[in-house]
């Protein structure tokens, strides 16, 4: 993706018109996370369509196929409405208060943990580096990991219930003809658009609310960012001291910048937002490992505290 002074397409737009979903994530051997700025622009557009043509397809299936095949308005809306509950429940459960289904920032603080764990910093003895380790991987990982799971179980009970209420359409409608559903073109029509508005949600609902939670909580800040990006004067740069043990190189991606100070002080800087984009230039352009590694947890750190 080249580098412009705004979040918006770029590259990745050809992508979307080819229908391919390209996402961003910042991966280093098996520690792997989805980025929290920078991939929205290509994918939101696609995943909208998706849940547009599922509703579209709910509501025509409804009203032009069960209706009118003598099915009662009331289980035809139940049927509507239970999918789009369905397709928004995770989003829901968010707004609620339960954070801890945040997929996204927890698979980030994930990455955060697992790699502040491998890492010593240059201002703690061995002993504290083995308690800060220990306090990662027995104290802080754990609950993570097991927001991650709950997740998950959201995930997969949704997805289940989206397909049983296809399937609860299909049986609704076969149980109106005394003729076997797949001879009649409608039959055909009502199990074909069932699965596809299924599948729809199902490749739609995750990732659409994802994003949709990411615009809620991070919208500010890239409007914040845009506006300084487009005018003249330098926008202010925040940093902060990368402590962790590695030998860094020099690199600058936008307005993110790796700087080596006096006394071998290596200096993270960065205008507003750090984009996942930068953070892979920023890898790209070193090749210790320990310094990959510091970079990437420096980077998530501020991200996950914005």
């Amino acid at each position: 993706m080249s580098l412009s002074n705004k979040i918006e397409p770029t590259s990745d737009l050809k992508e979307f018109w080819k229908l391919v979903l390209k996402r961003v994530h910042v991966e280093l051997g098996n520690h792997k996370a989805p980025a929290m700025y920078g991939e929205v622009s290509a994918i939101i557009p696609l995943l909208y369509i998706l849940t547009f043509i599922a509703i579209w397809g709910d509501v025509y299936l409804a009203i032009n196929i069960l209706m009118k095949a003598g099915v009662k308005p009331a289980f035809v809306f139940i049927q509507i409405g239970a999918d789009i509950v369905l397709a928004i429940l995770p989003f829901l459960l968010l707004k609620l208060g339960l954070k801890f289904l945040d997929k996204v920032a927890n698979k980030n603080l994930k990455l955060f943990y697992e790699l502040d764990s491998k890492l010593e910093r240059k201002d703690e003895t061995q002993n504290q580096y083995q308690n800060r380790k220990k306090e990662n991987d027995k104290a802080l990982l754990p609950p993570v990991e097991n927001n991650l799971l709950w997740c998950n179980l959201v995930t997969w009970t949704t997805n289940a219930a989206i397909f049983g209420v296809a399937y609860w359409k299909i049986h609704t409608y076969a149980s109106t003809i005394p003729y076997n559903i797949v001879n009649t073109a409608n039959g055909k029509m009502v199990i074909t658009l069932a699965i596809l508005v299924a599948l729809f949600h199902i490749i739609a609902t995750e990732n659409t609310l994802i994003h949709s939670l990411f615009w809620f909580h991070k919208k500010k800040a890239i409007a914040r960012y845009n506006q300084v990006m487009n005018i003249n004067d330098e926008p202010n740069i925040d940093d902060t001291e990368i402590k962790y043990v590695g030998k860094y190189t020099t690199a600058k991606s936008g307005y993110t910048e790796i700087v080596k100070e006096d006394d071998d002080k290596i200096v993270l800087k960065y205008a507003y937002i750090i984009r996942d984009e930068d953070i892979n230039n920023l890898l790209a352009r070193n090749t210790d490992v320990k310094a990959k590694m510091g970079i990437i947890a420096a980077c998530k750190q501020i991200q996950l505290n914005q």
